[in-house]
């Protein structure tokens, strides 16, 4: 079967003319009341503490005793209001009305804030490959690698992690075959490998033992950063057909009678 050519559905970033539909996932976040919920709960123990426990006796500074679950209970909150107490009020940031914050990806003496320059020209060069420029903008004109670098700076470090792993496998698994990093390698050699990694492929050992091929896994990946990244700029919306038309036009509905579809 003869592989595609970078610029196809497998590899490249784009969805198929006929069917350029997306989904968003949402993300959920723990309760906030968690923590208030065990408090709760604490306080609650301490209350049948008495019918638990022997009673122990405690001094108390004007003179008399003070049961166990009031000794407790005075240092849970004297606790809770000195931590309270201690955390500094956090201020949110101002900005200046009108400010466009894609100005500052735009602007000509940018500098990745999380990539170091060698992975930020292999990101560029990748998307490039991935997202192509045709009739419209491609990834590298829409700035998707300063987009990627600005979210990267914010995600979790297992996220980090992920995405760096898979840019230097890309570099170690070119230096194995072709002697050179990814970035460095002719056009032709960048090609060849991208169709060799979107592929999961299988490795046969003796036996018939099967094991993943990691590379499909790092080339989604990094597929999956640049399509998201190029999908939320501005020439990704403008090929999905939005305009800066508040409306989209009309929206008719079905034109199947009733009962059409069961």
């Amino acid at each position: 079967m003869e592989e595609p050519l970078a610029g196809s559905p497998l590899v490249c970033g784009r969805p198929p003319r006929d069917d350029q539909s997306g989904t968003t996932a949402g993300t959920r976040k723990g309760c906030p009341y968690v923590a208030v919920e065990k408090v709760l709960l604490l306080v609650s123990w301490l209350n049948r503490m008495d019918y638990l426990v022997p009673v122990g006796i405690f001094s108390k500074p004007g003179g008399g005793i003070m049961k166990r679950r009031e000794f407790f209970g005075r240092s849970l909150w004297g606790s809770l209001t000195a931590a309270l107490a201690g955390a500094a009020p956090v201020r949110a940031r101002e900005f200046p009305p009108g400010y466009d914050a894609s100005t500052e990806l735009a602007s000509p003496d940018w500098t990745p804030v999380f990539l170091d320059a060698h992975q930020n020209d292999t990101l560029i060069r990748l998307s490039d490959l991935i997202i192509p420029e045709t009739d419209t903008p491609g990834a590298k004109a829409a700035l998707v690698n300063r987009f990627i670098d600005r979210l990267l700076a914010s995600e979790s470090r297992e996220t980090q992690t992920r995405f760096l792993d898979s840019l230097a496998w890309f570099d170690g698994e070119c230096l194995r075959r072709y002697g050179a990093a990814f970035v460095h390698l002719p056009g032709e050699s960048q090609l060849e490998f991208l169709n060799f990694v979107a592929y999961p492929h299988k490795l046969v050992t003796w036996k018939d033992n099967r094991s993943e091929f990691p590379g499909h896994s790092h080339f989604l990946t990094l597929k999956d950063w640049i399509s998201r990244a190029f999908y939320n700029s501005e020439a990704g919306l403008r090929e999905l057909g939005w305009s800066e038309d508040a409306m989209s036009g009309s929206f008719p509905g079905c034109p199947h009678p009733e009962g059409y579809h069961k």
